[in-house]
């Protein structure tokens, strides 16, 4: 039986990364999303070390990790900080934000393969139905925000570029949002593989120490020295709650819910981002109210609920 614990962190791992998407989204046209990434790093993982040292078992924990468990942990940290995200943002610069986030939040179907895969898990063919209308219900609800500028930017981008570059562009945009999505589905069945018989603190400490070397090694392969310039104090500062908030909360809730329910139903949950977002807009006055999304929202809740109940 599944841990409802697991499950309410899964869901929170999608409201804290729907909090810093607000702020991470705008920061991204100024700065390389790996810096971004390192800002992320560096706030978080001298928290989950020191949580280590206090509760005095920082040796026993994480020196007397196997072999395989460092593997999984370098992959997950491959799958997301050093490339999950870049490959979204690359998508996003062709597709726009809302296409790329529909075609990467199809990532939870291939979690559900990596589960059979790796894991041994099956589920009642209710609990896959389940899934497949979070699924639908996110999409929908992030297309239905996009409509008019996708209508719009194809003209927009002929005038500026010839149609044949703009649908080489959109392919391109497609394959890395999909290639996203294959990415993000490998780093939550590695944390899931890490996290059996391990808690979140252990497994976060880790991931991050191995990102803090991996995370600027890529960046900077990408985007050259030149590029490694850390976020201004007075741009970041104003910025610190919601950067602690994602960075420390966040990895925690998605570790322990992936760790504590069924990998294809907590990869589900963690993808409920763009959808969560939307409340969060509209209390902050940046989305009008809007029927198709709110058929999406519902629909997205009903597929929660068969999926856990």
């Amino acid at each position: 039986m599944a841990s409802y614990l697991g499950l309410a962190a899964a869901l929170m791992a999608s409201l804290t990364w729907a909090v810093g998407v607000m702020v991470f989204t705008p920061l991204s046209k100024r700065h390389p999303a790996y810096i971004i990434n390192l800002h992320r790093i560096l706030l978080a993982l001298p928290v989950f070390v020191l949580l280590l040292v206090l509760r005095g078992d920082f040796s026993s924990s994480v020196l007397s990790l196997e072999p395989a468990q460092w593997g999984w942990a370098t992959l997950a940290v491959v799958a997301s900080y050093a490339f999950g995200d870049v490959m979204f943002l690359m998508a996003a610069k062709r597709l726009g934000g809302p296409a790329a986030l529909a075609i990467a939040s199809t990532y939870p179907v291939f979690s559900a393969l990596g589960a059979l895969v790796f894991r041994g898990e099956t589920l009642p063919s209710a609990k896959y139905f389940g899934i497949l209308i979070v699924i639908v219900g996110t999409i929908f609800v992030i297309l239905s925000g996009a409509r008019q500028d996708a209508t719009l930017a194809p003209n927009v981008q002929d005038a500026v570029r010839p149609r044949s570059r703009w649908r080489h562009d959109h392919a391109g945009g497609v394959l890395l949002a999909f290639t996203c999505a294959l990415f993000w589905a490998l780093n939550t069945v590695a944390v899931a593989q890490m996290g059996t018989d391990l808690d979140a603190v252990v497994v976060n400490a880790v991931r991050l120490a191995i990102a803090l070397v991996l995370c600027p090694l890529v960046g900077i392969g990408m985007h050259g020295l030149r590029s490694f310039k850390l976020i201004p104090r007075r741009e970041f500062l104003p910025l610190l709650p919601i950067f602690a908030i994602e960075a420390i909360a966040g990895p925690f809730f998605y570790v322990y819910g992936l760790s504590h329910s069924p990998l294809a139903i907590g990869a589900a949950l963690t993808s409920l981002a763009p959808v969560l977002s939307v409340p969060l807009a509209l209390m902050l006055g940046h989305e009008k109210f809007s029927w198709p999304r709110s058929l999406g929202v519902t629909a997205v809740v009903a597929g929660i609920w068969v999926m856990v109940f």
